[in-house]
């Protein structure tokens, strides 16, 4: 004679985005993301001043003319 066990159903998909979404706010997922895009929207400018401050160091000046002209 065999024995049936009962095993534990899979959640649906529904049960799972539900437990995704809660997860998401519990770690206040979005509003890290937001910070992330706003600083690095900010930084933009520095870091492109930055580079062409060193761009500057190490390049001719003959070069530098000649592609500004």
């Amino acid at each position: 004679m065999t024995i049936l066990t009962q095993t534990k159903a899979r959640p649906g998909w529904w049960a799972i985005l539900k437990n995704f979404w809660a997860e998401i706010d519990r770690d206040h997922v979005s509003i890290m993301a937001a910070g992330v895009a706003f600083y690095t929207l900010l930084s933009i400018f520095p870091g492109m001043s930055a580079l062409i401050s060193v761009y500057g160091l190490v390049a001719d000046p003959m070069t530098i003319e000649n592609q500004l002209n």
